[in-house]
């Protein structure tokens, strides 16, 4: 079987080095925020609805997307199909697929202990977090040199009021903030327990590593479509 890579995908080119004071966004169509517990995220936008979401991002996942890790996108891209191609790349990385940004609130917030947001799903007005919301899923890529295909670790996200689903995530997984490259990250994944796949495609897990090809439908409501707002 031949080993292959998203090559096909267009890269992004990267963006000019040069940080300003970077304020913390607080809008609907950021592209990457800051977190007081030192967390990053970034956020996509399809044209389909909905709101892609990579927790804990890294240097390897800003290298993999284009950006510029100095001074780092704060918006999406005002042009849609051009923000469909870096929502294609953040499911290749492991991101979520939530319905909207409300239906994301609502999730972080279980993960976070966030009494206000809980007592939503405890008054019964919001569905529990789902499995494929809570999955944590991380992916790397070997260089073709180390054989290509792609190394896949995932484990579920053991929430409050939800059914545990398998393993929780290992305390290991942060040793992924020190791998400096995808060839790295891939050895780190191995330890966390990753299995090997010679395609996404051949990918059949809970994830949304696939959802791009397979998705048209929420999880739980609609796909809420959320326009370029210029801020």
């Amino acid at each position: 079987m031949v080993r292959t890579k998203p090559s096909d995908l267009p890269r992004p080119p990267r963006a000019q080095i040069g940080a300003s004071n970077i304020p913390k966004p607080k809008f609907p169509t950021t592209r990457t925020i800051y977190h007081d517990n030192n967390k990053i995220k970034i956020y996509g936008w399809p044209s389909r609805g909905g709101m892609m979401v990579l927790n804990n991002a890294t240097l390897v996942d800003f290298d993999f997307l284009g950006f510029d890790t100095v001074s780092p996108p704060l918006k999406r891209d005002r042009d849609q199909d051009a923000e469909d191609e870096v929502c294609k790349r953040l499911l290749l990385l492991g991101a979520t697929w939530f319905d909207s940004q409300d239906r994301y609130d609502i999730v972080a917030a279980v993960e976070e202990d966030f009494d206000p947001l809980i007592c939503t799903i405890e008054a019964g007005e919001a569905p529990h977090p789902t499995k494929s919301e809570r999955r944590w899923v991380k992916v790397g890529y070997p260089s073709e040199s180390q054989g290509g295909g792609l190394w896949v670790a995932e484990y579920d996200n053991h929430v409050f009021g939800a059914p545990w689903h398998g393993p929780g995530i290992p305390d290991e997984h942060v040793h992924l903030l020190l791998a400096r490259n995808m060839d790295e990250r891939c050895e780190v994944l191995k330890q966390l327990g990753a299995r090997f796949l010679d395609r996404v495609e051949d990918y059949d897990g809970v994830g949304c590593l696939r959802a791009w090809e397979e998705k048209w439908t929420g999880e739980v409501g609609p796909l809420v479509v959320t326009r370029f707002v210029e801020w």
